[in-house]
């Protein structure tokens, strides 16, 4: 199902940083603007800005 699932993402152009952490969200007021992220690759922190942010904790069967 994993598969099947990044395959048809893949299908509409959606983007996946799989080697980086989150490490606290941007807050403007009580919304999430992005998020501060380390990439384990390479050992860099970066500054996401987002229209709207996913919160995947688990497997398919878990993400809230």
């Amino acid at each position: 199902m994993l598969h099947t699932l990044f395959g048809r993402a893949l299908g509409y152009d959606c983007i996946f940083f799989v080697e980086y952490f989150a490490l606290d969200f941007i807050m403007e007021g009580n919304e999430c603007r992005g998020i501060m992220a380390y990439n384990m690759a390479d050992g860099t922190l970066h500054r996401m800005k987002a229209n709207a942010t996913v919160i995947a904790t688990g497997g398919y069967g878990r993400a809230y």
